[in-house]
């Protein structure tokens, strides 16, 4: 960041956060319902994508990113 720049302490972490609780929701349904975590852990992440990018899309920015 230069010296021009000003953070504005925005941050993406509540996209990681939601990628974090898809792949969890991911593996349990992935192993309840298809015996295998991994196909679960599949679905998770896009679940969690998806949601991080809906509830991310509402946040209101300066214009300036």
């Amino acid at each position: 960041m230069s010296a021009n720049e000003k953070d504005t302490g925005k941050s993406r972490t509540g996209f990681a956060v939601w990628i974090a609780i898809g792949i969890a929701m991911g593996a349990v349904l992935g192993q309840v319902a298809f015996d295998n975590i991994a196909i679960g852990v599949g679905f998770g992440v896009a679940m969690g994508v998806a949601l991080g990018l809906a509830f991310d899309s509402g946040k209101k920015t300066d214009g300036k990113d």
